[in-house]
């Protein structure tokens, strides 16, 4: 972010920046350093049937001035260190890291001092293999995501594996969350953060491990700019040359230091009626609310309900689609409701004629892609684009409806309190008929009226009205269902064998399971299987 703008021709930038944190509990290995006994690491006691330990995991983010230019960056740096106990831990050995990019690329997170090793004896002797460069692999996941792939070569069960990276971030928005579980035990996983008082977070933790530690201290820091001028039009120094004119800009300012440690983790695996492990795993996560530099006006970055109301009201692309009459639907939808004779049929029409006849393109999204003219005439959309066309034509009928936005399970949680506005990320309807709520989506091409897919039962969700966004909540154990199964066994009369049949009848979910497995897999396929 640019705090000072300057026609200066050579500049150079300081922070000076002194942090007083007592020594307390030291992370237990020094990176980098490898010695024979540091491969002495068993299952711990508390998670034995593990394949792999990180054995130490360590992180800090923290906020540094560029030398060539007035702006501030935020800094992550990551080291972690894990031991392969054996091939089923061989999966610990494969890193993704993701950088953000700006939608239009005109800024990206960098990736910067990248080392990983893989370590082994042999002979009595630590052996090192490095992965190289021309290793790591670039993969774009969408216009906002790159993410950056490698494997440890020379592997082998156990092995120590170490690697350790910094990403240089322009996005103060996209301060690094931290997650102290995963798939494996964790030792000892320690975060540390120190933000400067220009910059406000709201911090979220989330899981149910207690912290070793969690301290904060406050130091002081500053932001010091030497810019060094050359003013033409003066009378010259020794030669005739332009005067020389320097300027020392500070920003002082106290800094909160953060330090977050948890130590003998469990891995977190699924288990029967896990909705999903995002909502699980211990976690902080940080959203900027505000940035207030001395002597300035501050700059909100977090809204309220009422704003983001405004603003879904307001965009072209969501309210501007489906709070207008929308009269080219006036000859199609006559059609799809000739026969109705009451409100609920006229809506049960409307919705089949949607799921039946627009394909989904995009499972993800709360915003339209296109005109919902182009989403009725091309018979495809994203979720957004065929659920606010579903809204759009239950209105046309004088039906109540409205967009309802939410974060599917394997999004994670989204927060009550603060509109944290990246979680969400799918669209569904909620409609009034007859004085009774039914909630629809249109989108999947087998639900039915009335019924959700399970990836939206992940509690609070906001519906979108004109003038607030309401909270609604989906909780997975308002879900019930039964099955039943009847086997009945006789004796064959001719040769006397033991003959039989099973009727098996299931419920909604399960059977809309078995509905979608039988489109990728042919019923011999699924048959042997039973």
């Amino acid at each position: 972010m640019r705090i000072l703008k300057t026609t200066s021709i050579l500049l150079t930038v300081f922070l000076f920046s002194v942090n007083i944190i007592a020594a307390q509990d030291k992370t237990p290995v020094r990176f980098g350093k490898i010695k024979i006994e540091d491969f002495d690491i068993k299952a711990p006691a508390f998670d034995s049937g593990a394949n792999a330990v990180v054995v130490a995991d360590w992180g800090n983010s923290e906020f540094v001035t560029n030398a060539s230019e007035l702006t501030v960056s935020l800094q992550f740096t990551k080291k972690t260190r894990i031991k392969i106990l054996n091939k089923n831990g061989f999966d610990a050995a494969t890193v993704n890291i993701y950088l953000y990019t700006s939608g239009n690329g005109s800024a990206a997170e960098k990736l910067e001092s990248l080392k990983a090793y893989t370590y082994n004896i042999e002979d009595g002797k630590v052996v090192e293999a490095k992965v190289d460069n021309s290793s790591v692999f670039t993969e774009k996941k969408n216009k906002n995501w790159v993410v950056k792939k490698f494997t440890f070569p020379a592997l082998k069960e156990g092995s120590l594996i170490e690697y350790s990276y910094t990403i240089k971030s322009d996005f103060f928005s996209n301060f690094q969350a931290w997650a102290f579980q995963g798939e494996y035990p964790c030792l000892w996983s320690e975060y540390n953060a120190g933000i400067p008082e220009f910059y406000r977070y709201v911090t979220l933790s989330q899981g149910y491990r207690p912290f070793f530690i969690n301290k904060v201290e406050q130091s002081q820091v500053r932001f010091s700019f030497r810019v060094r001028y050359e003013v033409s039009g003066g009378g010259g120094f020794g030669g005739g040359g332009s005067p020389i004119h320097y300027e020392n800009v500070d920003i002082p300012g106290s800094q909160d230091n953060h330090r977050w440690v948890m130590k003998n983790v469990p891995g977190l695996k699924p288990e029967s009626f896990t909705t999903t492990l995002n909502n699980h795993i211990a976690k902080i996560e940080f959203q900027l609310a505000q940035v207030h530099y001395p002597n300035t006006i501050p700059q909100p970055y977090m809204s309220d309900w009422k704003k983001v109301a405004e603003s879904f009201r307001d965009a072209d692309m969501f309210g501007g689609l489906i709070n207008r009459s929308n009269s080219w639907l006036d000859d199609n939808i006559k059609q799809i409701v000739a026969a109705a004779k009451t409100q609920e049929e006229k809506a049960r029409n409307i919705f089949q004629y949607v799921r039946d006849n627009i394909s989904v393109k995009n499972k993800y999204g709360v915003y339209a892609s296109t005109t919902l003219k182009d989403v009725f005439k091309n018979k495809a959309g994203t979720v957004a684009d065929i659920n606010l066309l579903l809204v759009a034509m239950l209105r046309h009928e004088k039906i109540e409806a409205n967009p309802v936005i939410l974060s599917t399970r394997s999004r994670g949680l989204t927060n009550e309190l603060y509109p944290l506005m990246d979680r969400y990320n799918y669209l569904i309807v909620k409609a009034l008929i007859d004085d009774q709520i039914i909630y629809l989506d249109a989108s999947d091409s087998k639900i039915g009226f009335g019924k959700l897919p399970l990836e939206c039962y992940n509690g609070h969700a906001r519906e979108v009205t004109k003038d607030v966004l309401m909270p609604v909540y989906f909780y997975a154990d308002s879900l019930k269902e039964t099955s039943f199964t009847s086997a009945f066994i006789f004796n064959d009369a001719n040769g006397g064998k033991p003959l039989g049949n099973v009727t098996q009848n299931l419920g909604y979910y399960s059977s809309l399971h078995l509905r979608n497995e039988l489109t990728t897999i042919k019923e011999d396929q699924y048959q042997k299987t039973i």
